[in-house]
Order: C-alpha cells, then structure tokens, then sequence
C-alpha cells in the first residue's frame, strides 16, 4: 500500500482558503509492485549517474567521461567505468597500453622496412629477337716465332730469358745488346700474325678474314680479337654454329721455340666487350688438329645501386665501364705502378709509365731483383 497526500483546498463561504489541512483530505491508494520496482530502478540510475558524474569531474571533465563510456575503441571504457575492482581497472589499463605499444612496433618496424628499400631476386627470362655477339680472344700459345728471332738476333736472349729467369741479369742485356729494347716490342715484333694463323673465316655463313681481327695484347701475350669496336657490334637473331663464326686456323707448331708457354694449341676466351681479356686465367686450350665447338648462353645479372642494395658503380681509371674483373686488373695496375714505377704490358694504362722489365733502366732491374727476393712476381708471361 502506499500513502498520497492530496491537499484539498476548499473555500469558505467568504471565498478565502484556509491555511491548514483537513484531515478527512487524506486518503489511501493501493499500488503494485511493479510501481515499486519501476521507482527504485529510477532512483538506482539517477543515483549511479550523479555520482559517476561527482567522480569525473574530479578526474576530468564531462566530454571525456562520456567520450569513455561511449567510445568503440575496446577497454577503454572499463578503465573509466565505475563502481568496480580496482584491480580490474589495473588490468585492462595494462591490456590497452600493451596493445598500443605492440600496434606502435609493428608501425614503427613497416615503415624502417620500407626505407630499407627491401629487394627480391626476380628471374626472368626473355626471348629476345636478336642478341649482341660476344667478342671471341685468341692467342697461340707459343709466343715467338723462332725464324723472326733469328733473324732479328733476338732468339739467344729470348732462350736465356725464359731458360733462365731467376739469374737474368742487366749484364745479360748487354752481352746481347739489348739495352733498348722493352718486352712489348718483343712480344709485338717477334709474335705471330694474324695473316699467317687464319686458314678459313666464315661469319654467319659469309667470309671473313684477318682484316675482322684486331691485334691486342693480354695477359698470355700478343692476341686477336674478333668483334672487339664497341661502336659496331655484331648481332645474331638465330642459333646453330652456322650462325656464329667458324675459324680454321694455323698453329704454326713450326715456329716454336723456349718462350713463356710449354703448351702447343690456342688459348681461346668468350667475353663481353668492356670487359679486360683474362685470357691466360680464363681462356680455353684447344689443341692442334681437332675441330672443337664452344656454346654459349647469355645470363645477364644487373646488381641494384644504393639505396636497393650494397652494390655501387665505381668510376675506373683506365675502363669506361666497371665490373669486378676490370677492377681487379686496375688495382693490379695501381699496385705494379707504386712498387715499380712501372706497368707490364698487358695493363692498361694512359700515359707517364713505361712498361716493366725495361732493360734501359738499372735501377728497375734493382727493384724487380728486391721484389724478388720478397716472393713477389711481377712477370708478364705467366
């Protein structure tokens, strides 16, 4: 039962209200449950607001309190929420702050990959129409000719040259009256020819000749190369021996004499043009009287500058374009150069260094015998 207390004013007959209440004005209305319960929820609410709202303002203002308890970024609420364990609030302020610092790493880590500028090795293969020929070095493997030494009085120095190297000496110069001669004109006045070598030249089926050699000077000595202007490369657009270049050619094993190389044949070696011609480290021994077929298949590797990878293309003294093997023989050069003061003949060079084992010098001859004893080989031929 519940009790409303109506107060009825009633007038008098003089139209004035009395200022007290009549007691028969009080009565007596029954109500529900529900009318009860509906009540105290209301009241539970009204109190649970109010005082969540006391507490906020102490903290913070009204926007973030409702922003927290209205927000769909998950936890964030429960560490705000009231009327609840401490401990509670503890754990879930702890859950969101480890997922904030896990989702800061995983940015932070994207974006250091990304200026990494992170690279995969992608393989692919393509069918061109047409591919640049190689060029193709050769050299006899002997290196004189015994009837042009003869002739030009050489052939007993070249013999005590290469028969006896350790104990070669500036005295030996002069006792066969070489003191102004140098091994680059030896190699290039007493070498073979190429006039004399080529038997048959055929170039995709059409004649070629000596004059589709360019004499060079290697690491094995005096050389031809076919294909070498870089201005004018050659080009194939089929496969087959037939469309590349077959050469019959004259060892001239008639000429031998002591020299640099005990072998009989050529030394033959399959390159790029801008690269340095390492015949005698590289090159391929194919011996007289036997016909002999060399494939070949292009693989082309491009190594990705800065900031893709570690790799990065050097500016070459003395080579347009760079790759390891040019290096190397630039370094080779650079260290000859400021040990002796001087380059073999089958290094590059510009200008301001003649070549080693120059007999006009008795001082070189002096540093080559130091360079000697040190274990250190300088030697052209090898």
């Amino acid at each position: 039962m519940s009790v409303d207390l109506i107060s009825i004013k009633r007038k008098d007959q003089d139209g004035n209200v009395p200022n007290f209440i009549n007691l028969e004005s009080l009565s007596y209305r029954p109500c529900n449950a529900k009318t009860m319960s509906r009540k105290k929820s209301e009241t539970a609410s009204m109190s649970n607001f109010v005082s969540h709202q006391t507490t906020c303002k102490k903290c913070t203002n009204t926007e973030w309190a409702d922003f927290t308890q209205n927000t769909s970024l998950h936890g964030l609420r429960y560490i705000w929420e009231q009327n609840t364990f401490t401990l509670r609030r503890i754990v879930w302020l702890l859950l969101v702050l480890g997922g904030i610092g896990l989702m800061s790493y995983q940015i932070i880590d994207r974006v250091v990959y990304y200026f990494d500028s992170p690279v995969t090795v992608n393989l692919m293969v393509n069918f061109n129409k047409s591919l640049q020929f190689p060029s193709i070095t050769f050299c006899n493997q002997n290196a004189f000719r015994s009837t042009v030494t003869a002739a030009s009085g050489r052939y007993d120095l070249l013999t005590s040259i290469y028969n006896n190297f350790n104990n070669f000496s500036l005295d030996d110069l002069q006792k066969y009256n070489s003191q102004n001669i140098s091994l680059d004109d030896l190699y290039l006045t007493s070498g073979h020819r190429i006039e004399d070598m080529v038997v048959r030249c055929k170039w995709r089926g059409k004649d070629c000749g000596p004059e589709n050699f360019t004499r060079t000077i290697s690491d094995k000595g005096v050389c031809f190369a076919f294909n070498s202007d870089k201005s004018n490369q050659l080009l194939v657009d089929s496969v087959g021996s037939e469309n590349g270049l077959s050469i019959t050619l004259n060892i001239e094993d008639y000429e031998y004499m002591p020299g640099p190389n005990d072998a009989s044949g050529i030394k033959l070696l399959v390159h790029d043009v801008q690269q340095f011609p390492k015949v005698h480290e590289l090159g391929i021994a194919l011996s007289a009287g036997l016909e002999s077929f060399v494939g070949l298949e292009f693989l082309s590797v491009s190594n990705l500058p800065k900031p893709h990878g570690h790799c990065e293309n050097m500016k070459l003294k003395y080579f347009e374009v760079y790759s390891p093997d040019n290096c190397q023989i630039e370094c080779l050069t650079e260290l000859t150069i400021q040990n002796c003061g001087c380059r073999l003949q089958s290094m590059p060079y510009n200008s301001g260094y003649y070549f080693c084992f120059t007999p006009t010098s008795a001082i070189f001859v002096e540093q080559i015998g130091s360079l000697l004893s040190r274990g250190i080989r300088f030697v052209p031929w090898v």
